[in-house]
């Protein structure tokens, strides 16, 4: 039983250095009197699909990109987080685009990567990681991590906060706004910039109720913002 949320940092170019970055986000949470307790780590592979003459594209008609997204607490379960893309037609609705996106999340086989790349519909666009420790405070567990293109390519500093009592989102809220708020509060000194994600869960059709599924598309959405 959890639910969670996600805090991103990026480095600026007038800002402190990754380094830094990490280092005042451990001294916060060691204020906080957090024990670090083992390693944890997230996989999302993009998938781009193919269109005529095997080129990359999006934004046609039945098209997805796809992260596929693996977590390390969830050995046996792998999740794709898809936008689909739909064309309409203008009578339909004659005060809007020609195309729009349709979100969903799927939990699927761990070997759907070599499923995709076996009908030769979908191609690697990028690789990303995140990885790093996980902390122990009471209700709470905190996992501090890096993101990562390629496994080296550092993007930026991911912090989850998971507060196990419970996994209703909405009554679990303002418990976690309080726990975020005491960790802002504690590194703006020195690591502004500091802040959560926000996740369209409506748009996924995820409900009220916490699942592996919100956290695939939690990752996805951190990933795909790092990546812009």
């Amino acid at each position: 039983m959890t639910i969670s949320c996600i805090l991103v940092w990026r480095q600026q170019p007038d800002g402190p250095q990754n380094r830094q970055a990490t280092e005042a986000l451990v001294a916060a949470l060691e204020g906080l009197r957090a024990s670090a307790r083992r390693g944890w780590a997230v996989q999302i592979s993009a998938q781009q699909p193919l269109v005529e003459g095997g080129q990359r594209g999006s934004g046609k008609k039945g098209a997805a990109d796809v992260y596929i997204t693996s977590i390390s607490e969830l050995k046996d379960s792998t999740f794709l987080v898809a936008r689909v893309y739909h064309t309409l037609h203008k009578e339909l609705r004659p005060n809007s685009t020609s195309a729009w996106q349709q979100r969903q999340v799927l939990e699927a086989e761990n070997g759907i990567v070599e499923i995709l790349r076996k009908t030769s519909s979908y191609k690697d666009n990028f690789l990303f990681k995140f990885e790093g420790t996980m902390s122990v405070m009471g209700d709470f567990s905190i996992k501090l991590g890096r993101g990562l293109l390629k496994g080296f390519e550092l993007k930026g500093l991911v912090v989850e906060v998971l507060y196990r009592p419970t996994t209703d989102i909405k009554a679990g809220r303002p418990i976690l706004e309080a726990f975020i708020q005491i960790l802002q509060e504690r590194t703006h000194a020195t690591l502004p910039g500091l802040r959560e994600v926000v996740c369209p869960w409506v748009e996924y059709s995820l409900g009220n109720i916490f699942t592996p599924a919100h956290s695939a598309v939690q990752y996805a959405t951190v990933c795909a913002e790092l990546m812009n």
